[in-house]
């Protein structure tokens, strides 16, 4: 149901439960911007979970939404009817997911779209009392179209079940005068008290672990039934205690339990676990006389030999671990000195990248693409690179896929076919075609008009370009992809499929789809020429002979040795890529 028209699009509709729902919300008091550091930490968790740039704890009362909690946004409230959450509140309890607010006509001229904050891409899960009402959402937001996994919904969903868990206990603390440092429903230490009872947790090395632990109730059909009633989260917080060494620090953090285990390892940590599982294995019967059946869900972490981490940092990994973690199941994460140093990179990968595209520290280097036996150049391959402040020169395989999670890999993708398309007009790109690759999520409608007002904006024949497509796009799960690469054939450009034999593409997607090229995976290469040449090469041949039977040119990625360029031209295949050709580098390294 849309709502009557106003100036930003479509108002949204009052939920049945209207009424009922704000008598709800102002039993609750007034929830205003920074009321809760905790509301502030799952912000903070939402959009890592989601990789957004913005995330907002929003309520939404009679006439305004109120922001209680914010990343990435300064504003503090709005009017009702331009507001997403609006719309997702009255939608069910059902996360709602816009991923390109510009195609939606409840919001295609909503000023917070075609303004600031650039609201394109929207996930909200609605934040449900105790009662069942919808007080506001939980929500991520982008300033460009993009998608998010169930897995991240799902996550977002339990986050904004721990903000209603947080808002309602607020309300019960201020009306008795509760202990803030308490978990009400339990009565164990909040995270911060935790961290700070933990001997040498000051990041001293020695062997320490971490656990975090979700528990929640198991429907009659076997699935997990989500937050657990008061008197069955008593019963299961005196199965944790009972469970942990005397030594332990143990409370509750966002809805789960968090303990930390000094002088405890991995084993041990794994133990505890089992002993928590089996404490809970049996049901839980209430005053009521009702039976609870519970199910746990474990993260832990655990320091290595001689390593250093603060108990801050060690428990914050085994929370991270359990918002990966499948339901009902146990991830362990053992930190050295490798891992740390891993995380911290990864961690400086994903908080510059949105910059990066920005700040121009994108260029794109030239792998050239020969013809057998002479070898001369008949094109180039454009590949990105990112030349990073402090880590230096880094590979795609290092930052594309935090791109794919941030929803900025178009942009990438469209910056590396801008800037191969310009070379190509300068007669910087060797060859008669320049090739670019296109990531799945930017397999969209409008990329063939995209494509062709780039290539008439340079002045490139369609013909001189060839897009790349990885075998990783799912042509089954994403079935607009397959029309879009017909609407680019339109256009006169020429399509290939890169990486061959290492993907999902099937036979029968050779043949329906208008794919020119076939770029073999350097796995099916690396073996000619070597101990397992022989059966090497009759994948090679009989790969050259499919596709020379479909109309298509062949590639060999991966060419390194001269036995590997002898085999693949004894199969057949007269089009190569690799080292022994020459590796990727930009145009200046190149031509000196």
């Amino acid at each position: 149901m849309i709502g009557d028209a106003v100036p930003g699009g479509a108002a949204p509709p009052r939920p049945p439960d209207e009424a009922a729902r704000l008598a709800d919300l102002r039993a609750l008091g007034a929830i205003g911007r920074g009321s809760d550091p905790e509301l502030d930490s799952l912000a903070d968790l939402a959009a890592l979970v989601a990789g957004s740039r913005i995330a907002i704890v929003s309520i939404v009362e009679e006439d305004e939404q109120v922001f209680t909690a914010a990343v990435g946004l300064d504003v503090g409230r709005m009017p009702r009817d331009i507001s997403f959450c609006g719309h997702a509140i009255a939608d069910g309890p059902e996360p709602m997911v816009v991923t390109d607010a510009r195609q939606d006509p409840r919001f295609a001229d909503n000023p917070m779209v075609t303004g600031t904050p650039d609201v394109i891409f929207y996930a909200g899960v609605p934040i449900l009392t105790s009662h069942g009402h919808a007080i506001g959402t939980l929500c991520v937001v982008d300033d460009h179209p993009r998608d998010i996994s169930e897995r991240q919904v799902a996550a977002l969903s339990r986050l904004a079940g721990h903000v209603a868990g947080v808002i309602e206990r607020r309300a019960g603390r201020e009306a008795v005068g509760g202990e803030p440092h308490v978990d009400d429903e339990t009565g164990l230490p909040r995270r911060d008290v935790v961290v700070q009872r933990a001997p040498g947790g000051d990041g001293t090395p020695g062997v320490w672990s971490a656990i975090a632990l979700r528990v929640e109730e198991i429907d009659a059909a076997g699935s997990h039934g989500g937050l657990l009633a008061p008197g069955a989260l008593r019963a299961v917080a005196h199965a944790v205690v009972g469970s942990v060494p005397a030594s332990a620090e143990i409370g509750r953090a966002h809805g789960n339990f968090v303990m930390l285990l000094p002088g405890v390892d991995g084993a041990g940590a794994r133990a505890v676990v089992a002993e928590v599982r089996n404490r809970l294995r049996g049901p839980i019967v209430l005053e009521s006389g009702q039976s609870v059946h519970t199910g746990l869900t474990a993260a832990v972490a655990t320091t290595g030999p001689g390593v250093g981490a603060s108990a801050d940092d060690l428990l914050a990994s085994a929370e991270a671990a359990l918002l990966r973690t499948e339901t009902f199941s146990l991830t362990c994460i053992l930190l050295d000195e490798a891992v740390i140093a891993r995380r911290a990179r990864t961690a400086t990968i994903r908080d510059d990248l949105a910059r990066a595209v920005t700040n121009g520290q994108l260029s794109v280097f030239y792998q050239p693409i020969v013809e057998l036996p002479a070898g001369e150049v008949v094109g180039e391959e454009g590949l990105v690179r990112w030349r990073h402040p402090t880590l230096g020169l880094l590979s795609p395989g290092e930052f594309i896929p935090f791109a794919e999670d941030m929803g900025i890999v178009q942009e990438i993708d469209r910056y590396v076919l801008r800037r191969s398309l310009r070379d190509f007009t300068a007669g910087r790109v060797r060859g008669r075609t320049v090739s670019v690759n296109v990531s799945p999520a930017s397999l969209l409608p409008r990329l063939a008009d995209t494509v062709a007002a780039d290539l008439r904006e340079a002045g490139v024949r369609p013909d001189a370009l060839i897009l790349e497509v990885t075998e990783r796009v799912s042509f089954d799960r994403q079935p607009g992809a397959a029309e879009v690469l017909h609407r680019l054939a339109d256009v006169g450009v020429r399509l290939a499929i890169d990486d061959f034999g290492a993907g999902t593409t099937s036979l029968a997607h050779l043949r329906q789809l208008p794919i020119s090229r076939l770029k073999i995976d350097r796995t099916l290469v690396a073996d000619a020429g070597g101990a397992d040449g022989e059966r090497a090469g009759m994948v090679l041949r009989t790969l050259a002979d499919l596709a020379g039977n479909l109309g298509m040119e062949v590639v060999a990625e991966g060419v390194e040795e001269p036995a590997q360029r002898s085999a693949v031209i004894s199969c057949g295949i007269r089009l190569a890529q690799g080292f022994l050709f020459g590796r990727p580098a930009p145009v200046l390294e190149r031509a000196s």
